[in-house]
């Protein structure tokens, strides 16, 4: 009746208004009286739908084959229903992955979305939902735009996007937009049937993240950064990755990571890290692109050495290596040098001290050889920084403090914030073993206009336990965790106030000034 004739079903609704409250349901927002929303059901409500319908018509349904179904479904009541009911007629088998329940062409998708997607063929509105179906999870206006539309005005998208949030077919939070799960599964099998669209919105998205990422591979990728921006986009770049690595697109992929390097290792992203690196050093190997194929081995390293595991270490010095026979022929000596600072790291790690030793000289080498006049003040500060650690395992605690201040230097001139609080941690830390409590605290306290860490926003409280007796205060998290010698202190406290998105600095208890850590993330 609304469909055929609107106009008088409105009128009606008017005549009764003052005598009784009607309720009317569309899937499109009618513009009239109190719009109620019906959300989609949560796991908890879901659960009890099905247990009672189950009962209803005769099925045995387990807990985790609800649970399936409610994932299947997305929380739709109807989808749901649906489902049970073709269990209960034709015996289906729940299974997580079950192609009879989730293939685009079941018949529930095509009840509920075939006949309203198919009346926007001819529309712009059809374009933004094949879009939509490209991202994971939601998407931005400005990315939406540009890959549905390219360079056209704006006020198209805006449009089309009222249309189809008066169609239920959109979800929208926060100025980003989204579609439901059964709606995105619909709208994916609608693309992969326009193949000149897809390939046309394939590259259009690609372009557009690379655009988007561009500016995180102009910064320095060890430092804190700012990444909110990043972090909403997190699921569809991994996407973006995933589907370059898939493709071949491997100068895509290679300058999307040139822009990750340093998000994917303070974030925690190490799986990602290293699934990409062994795709990138097998695919340079083909290349024949050695350096990009001793830069992959590198990070596979520098991931492998952030879970602190004797395994893991032995396999990234053997990638350091590896990397370090390549950069002989292919690399330039600013890349040397990050690696022997890097291999005497997984050294100190792997407690093999000389050989720590041997690699910081070897980087103090070419740094001496080709750094005239001094411009690369942060491997100077990495070279000092580790040098005062090998010389804490000494107990030769004046020249280690030696080279923190020498090092806390280099990165107060270049301005480099996660350096200048680790360094002071190693400072305080000294300070307490020496019972030099006043010295300890003013490493660690931020002064007017100082940059204060992630990390120490927390406000985390550590207390530091000595031979001697037991030293306390309030230190940086990331600062207070520098100790690497449990024979000199021990950090008694968790630490678990930082932010979630700093899990990998969370998660480890030491850290080296240029982002890796050295204990276990577990």
């Amino acid at each position: 009746m609304l469909k055929q004739r609107p106009e008088g079903l409105f009128g009606l609704i008017a005549d009764l208004v003052g005598i009784i409250s009607p309720i009317l349901t569309s899937r499109t927002r009618l513009g009239l009286g109190t719009a109620i929303e019906l959300s989609y059901l949560s796991l908890e409500d879901s659960l009890a739908l099905m247990q009672h319908y189950a009962q209803e018509k005769g099925v045995d349904l387990t807990p985790s084959q609800a649970q399936i179904i409610h994932q299947k479904a997305g929380g739709l009541p109807l989808a749901m229903v649906y489902i049970i009911s073709q269990i209960a007629v034709y015996d289906l088998t729940v299974k997580p992955f079950s192609t009879k329940l989730t293939t685009p062409e079941h018949d529930l998708i095509q009840y509920c979305f075939a006949e309203i997607v198919q009346s926007l063929k001819s529309k712009p509105a059809y374009a933004v939902l094949m879009v939509l179906a490209l991202f994971p999870e939601s998407a931005s206006l400005e990315a939406l735009h540009q890959i549905a539309f390219g360079a056209a005005d704006m006020n198209i998208t805006h449009q089309n996007l009222e249309t189809l949030d008066r169609l239920s077919l959109t979800e929208s939070h926060q100025g980003r937009y989204d579609l439901h799960p059964l709606t995105k599964t619909y709208m994916r099998a609608e693309l992969e049937m326009n193949p000149e669209f897809e390939q046309t919105a394939r590259e259009r998205w690609i372009a557009w993240y690379l655009n988007f990422l561009q500016p995180y591979s102009q910064q320095n990728w060890r430092d804190w950064q700012g990444y909110a921006s990043l972090e909403p986009e997190w699921d569809t770049i991994r996407e973006v990755m995933e589907w370059c690595k898939d493709h071949n697109r491997y100068p895509e992929f290679k300058q999307l990571w040139q822009c990750l390097k340093g998000y994917t290792q303070n974030y925690g992203h190490w799986h990602e890290r290293t699934a990409w690196m062994d795709w990138l050093m097998e695919t340079a190997t083909q290349h024949t692109d050695w350096p990009t194929m001793a830069d992959a081995l590198y990070h596979a390293s520098r991931t492998l050495y952030l879970f602190n595991q004797p395994e893991q270490t032995q396999q990234a010095i053997a990638f350091a290596q590896r990397a370090w026979e390549l950069s002989q022929s292919h690399c330039n000596w600013d890349f040397q040098t990050d690696l022997c600072i890097h291999l005497a790291a997984l050294y100190i790690q792997n407690q093999q001290f000389e050989q720590a030793w041997d690699w910081l000289n070897q980087g103090e080498h070419l740094l001496h050889q080709f750094d005239q006049p001094t411009t690369h003040l942060d491997q100077w500060l990495n070279i000092d920084y580790y040098k005062a650690q090998l010389c804490l395992h000494d107990q030769d605690y004046e020249q280690a403090k030696q080279f923190y201040q020498q090092a806390l230097q280099n990165a107060e001139t270049i301005e480099w914030q996660r350096a200048i609080v680790y360094i002071k941690g190693g400072l305080a830390l000294i300070a307490i073993t020496q019972h030099n409590l006043d010295e300890a605290g003013s490493m660690v306290s931020p002064t007017a206009g100082e940059t204060v860490s992630p990390v120490s926003n927390a406000g985390a409280a550590a207390i530091w336990e000595t031979e001697e007796g037991v030293a306390s205060g309030i230190l940086d998290s990331a600062a207070c965790a520098l100790s690497p010698w449990r024979g000199t202190s021990r950090l008694v406290a968790p630490i678990d106030n930082a932010r979630p998105t700093m899990a990998a600095e969370v998660r480890a208890r030491r850290f080296t000034p240029d982002g890796a850590s050295s204990e276990s993330p577990a």
